[in-house]
């Protein structure tokens, strides 16, 4: 029985034949596969619009890491469910970079927006939020802080 474009994750697993270790080294390959799909052909912008060949081509790299691996290939129909899967996927990553807030006044400056002029990555580390204590609440009230 083919894979249906609307299956859910556990069944395209099942039908793969992946353990779970297979599996995450398969999502892995297929989102790398996603990728050079994107940059070589950005206008593209789901699987329906790649070219039957290219398609092809696409799943014979993909079956080739696994074999590589040492992992069984697996069948076209999952191929399609998952590169369909992970292409929407950095289709959806490269959009929200594009619709992210710009800093400063002007967007064309010399540097990308997702870094600064020093070229560093404009990578702000994790916000650590402490448990609400109302203790503390009633204090910073009290004080207007």
């Amino acid at each position: 029985m083919a894979l249906s474009m609307g299956a859910r994750a556990p069944d395209a697993q099942l039908a793969s034949g992946l353990d779970n270790d297979q599996w995450s080294l398969y999502l892995i390959i297929t989102r790398e596969e996603a990728e050079a799909l994107f940059r070589s052909y950005p206008n593209w912008t789901s699987w329906r619009q790649v070219r039957p060949d290219v398609k092809k081509i696409a799943r014979d790299r993909v079956n080739h890491r696994l074999y590589t691996e040492g992992l069984p290939m697996v069948s076209d129909d999952v191929n399609n469910w998952r590169l369909s899967q992970a292409l929407r996927g950095k289709l959806r990553f490269a959009q929200s970079l594009q619709s992210a807030p710009h800093d400063g006044p002007s967007s064309s400056s010399a540097s990308p927006p997702h870094q600064p002029a020093t070229g560093v990555p404009a990578e702000s580390p994790p916000v650590r939020r402490q448990p609400f204590d109302p203790v503390r609440a009633s204090l910073s009230e009290a004080t207007g802080s």
